[in-house]
């Protein structure tokens, strides 16, 4: 079965996958995305790799209609919530779930995509 409201980014080099990122596009109504797990390998980090495929994500979701792209993160990765800031997404809340006995909490952060897209130049 194939998800037509999903896309994955892959980055490879030498025939390796070295990051990739997941989006999924909710409904036309809602005109907003979840990025749901965006990932590079240890030794790509800190090389920009994030940020083309956060990019990538970014670009896709527009083109596709959404206006609010979503997400959450571990509260206690203070390096990817640094990352997301610097993107361009705001915390907005907290989300809280179970790994078995316990309680984990992530942070919920949003980028709006209608305001960064009318502040590009035309």
């Amino acid at each position: 079965m194939v998800d037509l409201s999903a896309a994955v980014f892959l980055a490879t080099t030498d025939d390796l996958i070295i990051g990739f990122a997941q989006v999924v596009v909710g409904s036309t109504e809602s005109r907003s995305a979840l990025l749901n797990r965006i990932y590079i390998d240890a030794e790509w980090r800190g090389s920009g790799l994030a940020n083309d495929l956060l990019d990538t994500v970014v670009n896709e979701s527009a083109q596709r209609g959404v206006t609010r792209l979503e997400l959450t993160v571990f509260e206690r990765n203070a390096r990817a919530i640094a990352f997301y800031k610097r993107a361009g997404f705001a915390a907005t809340g907290s989300t809280t779930f179970a790994v078995g006995d316990d309680l984990q909490t992530d942070v919920v952060m949003e980028m709006d995509l209608e305001a960064r897209f009318k502040r590009r130049p035309t």
